[in-house]
């Protein structure tokens, strides 16, 4: 039964409940052929001990159990009619039916369900930082006893590394289950268990020590999911419904809400309205994962796909069969090790998805591009959709597309791990706003904190606010030396975070750890938002960062870079070209206007990409602060739409450039064409889009601001000038200004070596978390969880370093300089340090030397006016680096 005249669409689920069972009855029969999909694939050898089918005598048992129910339940039902028939007196029907469903019962309840409703896994997990303010709830599907719920919420305490809680949905046998599907689903009844689930998860959602109730839904279990969304939807504010996730396996549910709350402005003549704009989804987020061809997913979630706002959340379907939550769901999509944890990749996990390819179905967790009075759901583009068709595709030969794990929410909380913006939430001062600030939480971090004892401005310890108040003003590295300067090398810049200075924290914090103890992961507060899709090297961390790295250091290598030495010549020679006809323009005393436009040219191609990142520098920190104060959404609401246009911009072109880059079949010796001849098909195309776009930002600013400082430095230092350009022109011609004879001259490197040291391009710390357990940091203990880092312009400023500090000196650098022997060189890192530094060093080094010699060797330069604040100027750096 169809909607009328819209063929093919199922009826909505507030339709008559006689209707709705009817086109459910009908919908089951047309889904017959997937019946036995229910328990295919077998694979009863690669069965463990938590499947269902593991061949096991509780499991034989169970089976046994529900073989005979199925029988005695298809008899007892067929034999009513027969009755009916046969005219028997209506309370012999009723006492013969009293007694079938007492010996059923007895039979369920002992030998299957047990009498606790509420189970609790029993596996031993360590619990990480913020996982105490958790809630994990499971509400299991059809025909699981007590035995097969167990070990549901056994695993997934396993998968995620967290205590769960399982409301026992008891079974009454395989065919009475599917009639009570039929009335929960239907006519919206609820059950015991329904009733159970509703209160536990409305209790979380009110606990104020509980920030997050994720609920884990499977089969039936979805449909009495649902039930309790719709009613904790009618009586829950959005604020707390916000704090709920909920992800579905094998969902049989009819509908699945999710309503976009919003704010809109009354209508009125008046040109400023009453009411802000605001808008976002109720719950948190949703997620649903589907076998193909799982009978029970034909006809719930895979069937109301299609319908606009019925089924809200984002989809992945696997294409294979089953239906048993851990045999058939949990074991293939997150799949245990022989030490009981997720495996890094799966098939499923790794299958490409196409997240365009359905962008018209369902709602999304997304905000909005805009907020319309129409009743549909406005798309950004920006922003992925809530379906994603996966598709087994032939790869490129280079690498694979984006996949089902780049996109998984529920996937990055696997090993007691979570979502990059919840580790941020858990790090430092919790629940922290910029309006409202709680006074507990001010009084608290001044005398309570377990940083109370480091020194620090009172001000700083009290709020974060107090720092990224610096930080968005672009005055972040110019006041933390200035703390440093007052309070010494160990500074606490912020209610959970140290500022250090001195060099044996390089190797405390960054270097590599021995032992067996944990490393220092990145701070995913500094970090940012998780962008859509793969993670680059950057925020990469573990094996997959370690095959990145082992990949893309062959591109970086210094055999690899004199490979590439002509082409590096070649841009090096164009910016000769045009810097000598601005010279010639200005001895001429002519325009030089055209002149330097010819510098954002390159043989004729304009470079948005380049442009883009400076035009937003300054939004990308703002941003940044909104979204560490909870504020993100307001300010991606006022954000220009030309701003966002940039940033489409510089993604797109660094797209396009990988894809062009893949295609070509040119052997010339750049970057590309040594991960391709080394990754094979261990890189995705997602990750060769994010490195791309990571390799242009901290390639073009950063060298751009190195040599513009040290040009401006050496005009300075006239004397330094001189004999760096004696030192350069000695060599001989242009042509002797190669890579291998550029790494000897010691002047240049001492003076490249200073304008790093006075100048460095990322002024500002990256910081890490301390690890579980704690670590010692300078002869110190720190609590776990503590946010620590080396800020350069701090470090290479302070008297307790250097000598000198605020003098352009490049004779420190210099092999016998006994002047500056005290100097704690070891400090100076501006390419970091460890495991994680900067792989372009190699590179960085090169182009430095080589564009300032080239200019040198050709030119005489000197300052236009005689600038003395070239240095005093704001920075903003608001993503994690190395």
């Amino acid at each position: 039964m169809t909607c009328p005249g819209k063929e093919g669409t199922p009826l909505p689920y507030t339709a008559s409940p006689i209707k709705l069972l009817w086109s459910d009855l009908s919908l089951f029969v047309s889904k017959l052929w997937a019946l036995p999909g229910i328990l295919l694939p077998l694979n009863l050898a690669r069965t463990r001990e938590l499947d269902e089918l593991y061949p096991s005598l509780r499991n034989g048992a169970t089976l046994l159990i529900h073989i005979f129910l199925v029988a005695y339940q298809l008899v007892f039902l067929l034999s009513l009619p027969i009755m009916v028939v046969c005219m028997l007196p209506g309370l012999w029907i009723l006492a013969y039916s009293t007694i079938a469903f007492t010996i059923n019962y007895a039979i369920v309840m002992l030998m299957l369900n047990g009498f606790e409703q509420i189970l609790v896994s029993q596996v031993p997990v360590v619990e990480q930082p913020g996982h105490e303010r958790e809630r994990w709830l499971y509400i299991n599907g059809i025909a699981a006893g007590h035995h097969w719920v167990q070990m549901n919420i056994d695993q997934l305490s396993h998968i995620f590394g967290r205590k769960v809680t399982g409301v026992h949905n008891r079974t009454a046998g395989i065919v009475f289950d599917l009639i009570e599907c039929l009335i929960q689903r239907d006519f919206a009844y609820a059950t015991d268990d329904i009733r159970r689930s509703y209160a536990l998860v409305k209790e979380a959602l009110l606990d104020p020590e509980c920030d997050k109730v994720v609920l884990l839904l499977h089969s039936q279990g979805g449909i009495e999911g649902g039930l309790v969304l719709d009613w904790l939807l009618d009586e829950l504010p959005h604020d707390l419904l916000h704090h709920l996730e909920v992800y579905t396996f094998g969902n049989a549910a009819n509908h699945f809400n999710n309503p976009r709350w919003t704010k809109l402005p009354r209508p009125q003549r008046v040109s400023t309205p009453d009411l802000v704009h605001q808008f976002g989804q109720s719950i948190g987020h949703i997620e649903h994962y589907a076998n193909a061809a799982d009978i029970v997913a034909l006809g719930g979630v895979l069937h109301f796909v299609d319908i606009p706002n019925r089924y809200m959340g984002r989809l992945f379907v696997r294409p294979n069969s089953g239906h048993l939550f851990n045999m058939h769901y949990l074991s293939n999509m997150f799949t245990l090790g022989p030490d009981m944890k997720v495996l890094d990749s799966n098939p499923f996990m790794d299958m490409e998805v196409e997240p365009w390819a359905t962008a018209g179905i369902n709602g999304y967790d997304g905000p909005p591009h805009r907020v319309r009075y129409q009743p549909t759901i406005a798309r950004d583009e920006a922003f992925l959709p809530a379906s994603l068709s996966l598709q087994q595709s032939q790869t490129n030969g280079i690498g694979r597309g984006l996949r089902v794990k780049d996109f998984s929410r529920l996937w990055q909380y696997r090993n007691g791990g979570s979502p990059k913006e919840i580790e941020a939430r858990h790090n430092g001062d919790t629940h922290e706003q910029i309006i409202g600030y709680p006074l507990w939480n001010v009084i608290y971090n001044i005398p309570f904190h377990p940083l109370r004892e480091y020194p620090g401005p009172k001000l700083f310890a009290a709020s974060t606010f107090t720092i990224y108040y610096y930080r968005v003003r672009g005055l972040g590295a110019k006041v933390v030396p200035a703390l440093h300067e007052k309070y010494g090398p160990i500074v606490r810049i912020s209610p959970n975070e140290l500022s250090y200075i001195e060099s044996q924290a390089w190797k405390d914090i960054f270097g590599h750890r021995t032992g067996g103890k944990p490393s220092f992961p990145k701070d995913p507060v500094q970090l940012g938002p998780n962008p859509p899709g793969s993670e680059g090297i950057i925020r990469s961390d573990g094996a997959s960062h370690a095959g990145q790295r082992r990949i893309f250091s062959h591109a970086f290598s210094d055999k690899a870079l004199r490979e590439q030495e002509s082409m590096i010549h070649q841009y090096v020679e164009m910016l000769i070209k045009r810097l000598r006809m601005i010279a010639v323009a200005q001895k001429n005393n002519s325009s030089s206007k055209q002149a330097q436009a010819d510098m954002v040219k390159l043989d004729g191609e304009y470079i948005p990409w380049v442009e883009s990142i400076f035009a937003t520098v300054k939004l990308v920190s703002l941003s940044h602060a909104m979204w560490r104060f909870n504020l993100e959404p307001l300010f991606k609401m006022l954000l220009p739409k030309s701003i966002k246009q940039k940033r489409k911009e510089h993604v797109r072109f660094a797209n396009e450039k990988v894809d062009r880059r893949m295609v070509s079949k040119t052997d010339k010796p750049d970057i590309w064409s040594l991960v391709i001849k080394n990754a094979g098909k261990d890189v995705s195309k997602g990750e060769m889009y994010s490195n791309a776009s990571t390799f242009m930002n901290a390639g073009t600013e950063t060298t751009a601001t190195v040599l513009s400082d040290l040009t401006w430095l050496l005009c300075k230092n006239p004397e330094v000038l001189q004999k760096l350009k004696d030192e350069i022109r000695g060599l001989g011609g242009r042509e002797s200004l190669t890579i291998t004879n550029l790494q000897r001259l010691v002047y240049l490197n001492a003076c490249l070596e200073e304008g790093l040291r006075m100048y460095p391009p990322v002024p500002v710390a990256s910081m890490r978390l301390v690890p579980k357990g704690g670590a010692i940091i300078c002869d110190k203990m720190v609590p776990e969880g503590v946010t620590v880092g080396i800020p350069h312009l701090a470090a290479y400023h302070s008297a307790r370093n250097f000598i000198d500090p605020m003098k352009f000196l490049p004779e420190r650098w210099l092999p016998d300089a006994e002047r500056f022997k005290d100097d704690q060189k070891l400090v100076f890192q501006p390419f970091s340090f460890g495991p994680r530094n900067c792989l372009g060093k190699n590179l960085a080094y090169h182009e430095m030397r080589l564009i300032i010699s080239s200019i040198l060797f050709e030119f005489d330069i000197s300052l236009v006016d005689n600038e003395d604040n070239w240095l005093d100027q704001k920075n903003y750096v608001c993503k994690g680096v190395d």
